[in-house]
Parts: structure tokens; C-alpha cells; sequence
């Protein structure tokens, strides 16, 4: 069945096809596609139906739902352009997130999520990285001092395992101003709460049905606790913000993190603009999205290092390079030099995004490539299957950083479409912390290139995938072998932190 309406262009009606008229994979009666769908690797099936079904499909989510599946980088930036407007990220996030007790700028929409972007837009600029950079250092030497230790001893590493406890060292240190050390006691306790409580948030975000709503399982009456447990945890680093900001009242028009920037906020009546309540689901996403996107791309990271040699090589001789800047990489004039280490990172976000796919979900009837998708229709957009497509970027399937140092058009490979390119997605609600991202991911690179050669551990591994609200990759051990001897009383001095 097809439907007129009224298109913008020339003022001419035009026919649009509906929702059933995109092409489908055969299903089953009640669940749909469900049950073919319901594992951690089911992006594997997502691309494979882009094969059969082309750029744009749907699939059924049990009797009635359908989610669009789209990978045509033009419509994947038409959709988040237009965010917030005719579309938003799929509600059932905001949902599960509030009844988590996790209400966010992540998950929020409209006029409050505009409220609360401009603090960490604020807090996420360049002057404010300038300011960190020392911190982050601090925090890379001790992941140093760490790996040394197991040059020392040969030691297999799962590299996985220590960068998400870096990546959320950093992050409480952006955000809170404090060293909590997850390597050590209350470190590894908000570390092990911020895993379940995340395991919990991906498997009620993919569910068909919202069971817990009526059944709770073990599992999800002590998500309740954990939550709780985090959420005062939380509370008593607002509490010791608040009491510094009394003893220090400049702090409020020069904030030195995030949680003093959003406590320093006041409405028209001078009273605090939010509730520590908001305060504590913001931070707490942020703490979920910093500690796994970072590991998970770095690891990716790791990876290619490793496999190929010759780009390990050229990014050690980047960095001395760069280091005769500023020895200790603590500039955005060092850092900014290392433009092949950004081109690693950035191949390797294209090939690996911490995202499979962007969730969405039209916010009014839209119409979208030629096609009327009613309002509450959920899209997938299929981030990696389009940065990996040859259409999109030459040899897309093969890692070759270079492509990014051209200034237009990648000469070696041909195509180079930097609109397809959005591992942060794009537009108004693209990810704000883009950039600190990029330069944690490069300070890392940087020194695991100065002061190591890496391998992987047993020859090249057989990686894997788990796909929950991000992709976690598996498999990845390395063995580190020191470049240089360490500075006399750096490893003991950094090891006593």
C-alpha cells in the first residue's frame, strides 16, 4: 500500500512508500525476528541482512513493532542532523534509564538536555583540557609504571582489563576533581558496581518486553541495590564538591572540573539550577559511557599496533619527535603534533566505533529515503556496516591510517567519505566528549610508544565481540618489552601513589 503526501520540494505530490513496503527478512508469528536476534553477536546478522535487503530494511520486534535498519551514510547524517526535532534516540533508553534512577543529558531530550549540554560543552572546550593535561599525565604514568612491572616479568596482559580501569581513573578525575585508583579499594568497588550496573542497562534496552516491570528476576532485584550503592557514592563526592566550593567560593566562576561547573549553575532566583539528583545521573553516565567507549576503541587500538609493525615503527618516531616540544607530552602544542597517532586512532574508530549502531527514533511522521515513517518508529543506524563500505572510504575493510593525512580525498584508497564518518555521531546531539576522548586515546598511544615494543602475547588472536549497549571486544593479549630503562625512582615513585 502506498500513501500521498504533500512533499516540500518544487510543491509537487509525490507517492511514498510505507513500512511495508521496505523489505523484510522472513520471520515468526508473535516474536518477528526476535528469536534470531537475541545474542550478544547479532550485529553479524544486522550486516548480513544489509547484503539481502539492501541499505535500508526492517525488521519486526515482535506481532507489531518495526525498526528501520539504515546504512546510507546520507540518510544516517539526515537523521542525526535533525536531532533534536523530527527525530531522537530511541525512548526506550530515556525508560530504562529513569526507572534505573539514571535520569541524564544522555537520555534527555528538549529543552532540558539544551540546559545541560552548555555545562559540559563548557567543561569539555580546549581551555579546560589544558588544564587537565597534567592530570591525565599523571594517570598514563601510572598505567606506565603498571606495565612496566610486567615487562619485567614477561607477563601476559589483557590490555582490556587495565584500560578500562585507566579510562575510568581519568574520567572520575575529569569529573570529580579526586584519584580514586580502581586498582585499589573503593577504585575497584565503583568499577565492579558501574559493570553490573551497565550489563543491566544493555539487556533491558534490547529486551522485547519490559518484564521486570512486572517479574523481577535475582539479577534485577539486585541491580536496585547496586544502583543504590553507586548512587551514594556519588552523593558524598557532590557533598565534599559543595563543601570545597564554601571554603573556596572562587571556585564558582573558575570551576576546575565538571561537578563544580554544574554545582557553580543558578537559576533566575539564584538558587542552585539542579538537584543532586540530575547532578548524579549525569555523572553517572558519564562514568558508564568514559570507562568502556575509551577501553573498548583503545583496545581496537592495541591491536593494530601490534599486527602491524611498520605503524608501530612510525609512531614511536612521531612521539621523540613530538616530545622535543615538550618532553613530557603535557602541551596541546606536543600533542597537536602527533597527527599520525590521530590518524591511528581515528582508522581505528572508523573500523571499531565503540558503537555498532546509533539507536534513533522519529519524533513525528518523517518522511526518509522515500519512505513514510510514522512517528515512534525506532531506526537503526548501522554506523560501522557504512564506515566500513567501500562506497564510504576505499579498501574499507583494511587498516590504513594514512587515508586521514590527505587533506581531501584519500589518494591511496580512492574513496573518502568524511561524512560517513560518526563514531560520535553527528550534528547538535554528536557525543560533547569527543575531544577529551581523542586526547586521552593519543596520550596513551604515545606512551605505550615511547616507552614499549608490543606483541601479541601468543601470535596473532582471534578477537571477539559482545555487543550490549557498546561493543566489547575479546581476546587481546599482549607482552610489553621496555624501549628504554625507566628515569631513576619513577616506577617506585609513581607505584607509592
Amino acid at each position: 500500500m502506498k500513501m500521498q503526501m504533500k512533499m516540500k520540494s518544487n510543491g509537487h505530490v509525490t507517492d511514498l512508500k510505507t513500512l511495508n513496503d521496505l523489505p523484510t527478512p522472513p520471520g515468526f508469528p508473535l516474536v518477528g525476528n526476535m528469536l534470531r536476534l537475541d545474542s550478544s553477536e547479532r550485529h553479524h546478522l544486522l550486516d548480513e541482512w544489509v547484503g539481502e535487503y539492501g541499505s535500508m530494511y526492517r525488521f519486526r520486534q515482535g506481532p507489531k513493532k518495526n525498526i528501520v535498519v539504515i546504512t546510507d551514510a546520507d540518510l544516517q547524517n539526515e537523521v542525526l542532523l535533525e536531532r533534536p526535532g523530527r527525530f531522537r534516540r530511541m525512548s526506550t533508553i530515556e525508560t530504562v534509564f529513569d526507572e534505573m534512577g539514571i535520569g541524564c543529558v544522555f537520555s534527555a531530550e528538549g529543552d532540558y538536555w539544551r540546559a545541560q549540554r552548555k555545562v559540559v560543552n563548557q567543561m569539555l572546550g580546549l581551555k579546560y583540557q589544558r588544564l587537565f593535561l597534567p592530570t591525565l599525565t599523571h594517570h598514563v604514568t601510572r598505567l606506565q609504571a603498571h606495565w612496566e612491572k610486567a615487562a619485567e616479568q614477561n607477563l601476559a596482559v589483557d590490555v582490556h582489563h587495565d584500560l578500562l580501569r585507566i579510562s575510568l581513573d581519568v574520567i572520575v578525575a575529569f569529573i570529580f576533581g579526586q584519584d580514586i585508583n580502581s586498582r585499589q579499594n573503593r577504585g575497584e568497588e565503583i568499577h565492579q558496581l558501574l559493570g553490573d550496573i551497565f550489563v543491566t542497562l544493555s539487556r533491558r534496552i534490547h529486551s522485547i518486553t519490559p518484564y521486570w516491570r512486572y517479574v523481577k528476576l535475582p539479577v534485577d532485584r539486585e541491580v536496585v541495590g547496586t544502583v543504590s550503592q553507586m548512587v551514594a557514592i556519588l552523593h558524598e563526592f557532590v557533598a565534599v564538591a559543595r563543601q570545597r566550593m564554601s571554603d573556596q567560593p572562587e571556585l564558582a566562576e573558575k570551576p576546575t572540573n565538571y561537578l563544580e561547573a554544574i554545582l557553580a549553575e543558578k537559576d533566575e532566583t539564584d538558587r542552585p539550577k539542579y538537584s543532586d539528583k540530575e547532578i548524579v545521573g549525569n555523572v553517572l553516565i558519564m562514568l558508564l559511557a568514559g570507562e568502556d567507549a575509551i577501553a573498548d576503541v583503545l583496545t581496537w587500538t592495541m591491536y593494530n599496533i601490534c599486527a602491524y609493525p611498520e605503524i608501530q615503527q612510525k609512531l614511536q618516531e612521531e612521539v621523540a619527535a613530538a616530545q622535543e616540544i615538550e618532553p613530557n607530552l603535557e602541551t596541546m602544542e606536543a600533542i597537536d603534533a602527533l597527527k599520525f597517532t590521530d590518524a591511528v586512532v581515528s582508522e581505528t574508530l572508523r573500523m571499531h566505533p565503540a558503537d555498532h549502531a546509533l539507536f534513533m527514533e522519529t519524533d513525528e511522521d518523517v518522511e526518509l529515503g522515500g519512505y513514510l515513517i510514522p512517528k515512534g518508529t525506532v531506526i537503526f543506524l548501522l554506523i560501522r556496516f557504512s564506515m566500513q563500505d567501500d562506497d564510504n572510504f576505499g579498501l574499507g575493510t583494511e587498516f590504513h591510517p594514512e587515508r586521514w593525512l590527505a587533506a581531501r580525498n584519500c589518494p591511496f584508497h580512492g574513496a573518502h567519505n568524511r561524512k560517513a564518518f560518526v563514531p560520535f555521531g553527528n550534528g547538535p546531539r554528536g557525543c560533547p566528549g569527543r575531544t577529551l576522548s581523542y586526547l586521552e586515546m593519543k596520550r596513551i598511544v604515545a606512551m605505550i610508544c615511547h616507552n614499549f615494543d608490543i606483541q601479541f602475547a601468543d601470535g596473532p588472536p582471534t578477537m571477539t565481540e559482545e555487543w550490549g549497549i557498546l561493543m566489547t571486544p575479546r581476546g587481546l593479549s599482549v607482552r610489553f618489552t621496555r624501549r628504554q630503562p625507566v628515569e631513576e625512582g619513577v616506577l617506585a615513585a609513581v607505584s607509592a601513589k
